[in-house]
């Protein structure tokens, strides 16, 4: 059974470390920046790609049935500059825009504003 892992950004920091986060896991399981897996090429006489394997970092990712793997992850803050970065980035296509949730303006260190 494979248990689900969601992760949230709130504000500049937590949307960009998640973004980091989320480029690591990328690394570490083989998906490329648009969210499609990159199958392996085995070493020796024959390159046939290496098929799916491991699935476990399914509990991080959702398939879509495109066969992208869409991050199970939400990015919110009030200030529209960093969701935008990470909307701009390499990364771009990974990321659904529901789920990258902006305001229109920041809370200029006003708490009662936020």
């Amino acid at each position: 059974m494979v248990r689900e892992i969601i992760s949230l950004g709130v504000g500049q920091c937590g949307i960009q470390l998640g973004h980091q986060t989320w480029q690591q896991y990328n690394a570490e399981h083989h998906i490329q920046p648009d969210g499609k897996y990159e199958y392996l090429k085995k070493s020796g006489p024959t390159s046939a790609p290496v098929g799916l394997d491991d699935t476990s970092f399914l509990c991080f990712y959702e398939e879509t049935g495109a066969g992208q793997f869409v991050p199970r992850n939400l990015f919110v803050d009030l200030e529209p500059n960093v969701v935008d970065d990470v909307l701009q980035s390499k990364y771009k296509e990974m990321y659904p825009k529901e789920f990258c949730l902006k305001g229109k303006e920041d809370a200029a260190n006003n708490f009662a504003r936020g």
